[in-house]
């Protein structure tokens, strides 16, 4: 299900912001693909660009993966970053389209891991013969490489860019890896792109920053690149071709020559640099990595000192004077009966094909119909709906599943997203903003997600990650409370190992702060008879494995109760009583341990509890010990006999 991105003046209209995600200034596509600008007063917007800040677009969402070392996508248009953006990529491009990229927008995508040019393929310009697309992905790649930036080229398989690619059914993962142009210099063997940052002195930086905006306000060229550094119009006289060299020296950050003879000191007071950055000695490759280090790290703390002082403002305090202690008490309230408390989180951790689309169906069906789970626990009813999104099954399967258990209360159910082979990346915030909208306008109080591993794709690399574990549960947490979810379930996978688990710890597969965030589990496994188990345990809850009986017509779970304990004393007491009864002779306790069989350790347990709960008696017989059924023991199996006459009689039926 595509998600679009937040605009506010409709599909074709796209918002530049500020870091803070204030407004900026928008792009307007109008009839016949004509765009124009419109930039924000600081009430309305307004014609034309005037003197708004340019910036990239999606900025938060840029220095934010930015900052944390992600992969940044860079593309040509607002339309080709919406496509990426809908899938959970960080994707940006620059106002203006190509030839309008600006060297001070690579500074919001420094400390990036990897950056993802995709590039257009276009026709040569009638007029000047030139390719647009490729010349601005070179000119991006050029100013990213001053900031030692990972990158990586890429092209559409059909079509001239993104949007064609993706709209002839090829996949982001197909495009094409190449780089327009000649090839970049070769570095070292082996290897032609240099990603190694190159360590420029700050004044360096500084002042070609300086010049290119002394070229812009006076309508001049902009600064050339060469082979030792740049040359650019000279600001200390009139000059309107490039007159002033400018260069990393030996000895000092910033060595400057203008042909015409202006003098440093002149150059340095135009470029409102001081004199002395000139001639300080030029650090060392270590000292400038340690200072571009040490300056990452500071933004970064400032960053989580800005994020944490937003949250703080949603937080709300206790009262004054702080009464805790004397409030009255409020009654703790079940939604499911001794299984999931009202307001909780719920994770149901599944073995491997112990039917966990089956439980969480069965679940769903109780909480709309508000009728026993599993035929046994009472159900609360809720006021609002329920909503499931299903990232498994289709939804063709999963209507006739739901159709062979009977009538559903149509009121109560919100309408479920079939999500299977689509992301739907509710970290980031204008999803999750539409997301609350859709649970608002639908009065949804419950929530199902099945399964975890496949809702968090796009944003969890690594299972075993706490920390991508903890983004993803902080996400389904603001969602429930901005939308007003009361109760939400999550369904999730169990480790392999789980069949070799003592019970009563198994766990979810992957890493434990998955576990730690739930308030409830409930684990479902099976033995190796395929007899189906269900335990629960969290706050408020702790309920021992109770055995489930499945119906494959109706695809009904439900259970009577017997714990597992209790069903295997059942199940080792009926073969002991059915062996005894199909002999014609009264055996010794070693040839009944024969007709058990399974470990030695387990055949006198069984037989033990079998003679402590009445069913067999033992005698001595010379050496041997005799065992023969009771009267208990022999009702017992006629019990068994009858009910399996009645069983195969409804077969043929």
């Amino acid at each position: 299900m595509a998600i679009e991105s937040p605009r506010p003046a409709g599909s074709n209209t796209y918002e530049y912001t500020d870091v803070s995600g204030e407004p900026l200034f928008r792009v307007v596509r109008g009839r016949n693909k004509q765009f124009y600008q419109q930039r924000w007063d600081g009430e309305r917007y307004v014609k034309g660009l005037g003197d708004a800040t340019r910036v990239l677009y999606n900025l938060p969402n840029v220095i934010e993966t930015a900052m944390r070392g992600g992969t940044i996508w860079i593309v040509e248009g607002e339309k080709d970053a919406d496509i990426l953006i809908q899938q959970g990529i960080t994707a940006t491009c620059n106002p203006g389209g190509a030839g309008k990229w600006r060297p001070e927008y690579a500074e919001a995508i420094r400390g990036a891991a990897r950056v993802n040019i995709v590039w257009d393929d276009d026709d040569p310009d009638p007029k000047t013969g030139k390719l647009a697309g490729q010349q601005h992905a070179l000119e991006v790649e050029q100013s990213l490489l001053h900031i030692g930036a990972r990158i990586r080229m890429l092209r559409a398989v059909e079509g001239n860019d993104l949007a064609d690619h993706v709209g002839a059914g090829h996949a982001i993962s197909d495009l094409v890896r190449e780089r327009p142009g000649d090839p970049l210099p070769q570095v070292e063997e082996g290897r032609t792109e240099p990603y190694e940052a190159l360590h420029e002195p700050a004044v360096y930086q500084l002042a070609y920053m300086k010049l290119v905006e002394h070229a812009r306000n006076n309508g001049l060229k902009l600064p050339t690149q060469t082979d030792k550094g740049w040359e650019a119009c000279c600001p200390a006289h009139d000059d309107h071709r490039q007159s002033l060299g400018i260069m990393v020296g030996d000895e000092q950050p910033l060595v400057v020559n203008c042909q015409a003879g202006c003098t440093v000191e002149e150059i340095a007071r135009e470029l409102h640099i001081d004199l002395k950055e000139f001639f300080q000695p030029a650090p060392s490759q270590y000292d400038a990595q340690l200072e571009k280090e040490v300056q990452r790290q500071r933004v970064q703390a400032e960053a989580r000192t800005i994020i944490a002082s937003e949250a703080v403002r949603a937080v709300e305090f206790p009262p004054d004077p702080y009464t805790y202690l004397t409030a009255e008490d409020e009654e703790v309230v079940y939604s499911v009966e001794r299984l999931h408390i009202q307001g909780g989180n719920t994770l149901i951790v599944a073995q491997y094909k112990t039917g966990k689309t089956s439980l969480s169906l069965n679940l769903y069906r109780s909480l709309v119909n508000c009728e026993p789970f599993l035929g046994k626990f009472e159900v609360r009813e809720q006021e609002g709906r329920v909503a499931y999104f299903d990232y498994e099954m289709m939804e063709t399967q999963f209507k006739n599943w739901l159709k062979a258990g009977g009538e559903l209360d149509e009121e109560r159910m919100a309408t479920p997203w079939h999500l299977r082979g689509t992301i739907l990346p509710i970290w980031i915030d204008s999803v999750r903003v539409q997301v609350v909208d859709w649970f608002k306008r639908n009065d949804v109080s419950t929530w199902i997600v099945d399964p975890a591993t496949r809702a968090w794709s796009g944003l969890v690399e690594n299972e075993n990650s706490n920390s991508e574990i903890l983004r993803f549960t902080d996400s389904l947490d603001q969602i429930k409370a901005e939308a007003g979810i009361t109760d939400f379930y999550l369904i999730a996978h169990m480790g392999r190992q789980a069949p070799f688990t003592p019970v009563g710890q198994e766990r979810a597969r992957g890493a434990t702060r998955l576990e730690d965030w739930m308030d409830v589990g409930w684990y479902l496994t099976k033995d190796d008879k395929n007899t189906r188990y269900m335990r629960a345990q969290g706050r408020g809850v702790d309920m021992e494995p109770i055995t489930l009986n499945y119906s494959s017509a109706d695809h009904a779970l439900t259970t009577s109760g017997i714990s597992r304990r209790e069903h295997d004393e059942r199940t080792s007491d009926q073969k002991i009583v059915d062996i005894l009864a199909s002999i014609d002779h009264v055996p010794t306790t070693s040839q009944l341990k024969d007709m058990l069989g399974g470990k030695t350790e387990d055949q006198g347990r069984k037989i033990l509890d079998a003679e402590n709960r009445g069913l067999i008696k033992r005698s001595p017989r010379g050496r041997s010990m005799m065992v023969e059924l009771t009267d208990a023991g022999r009702n017992l199996q006629s019990r068994h006999r009858r009910a399996r006459k009645h069983v195969k009689s409804e077969e043929v039926l």
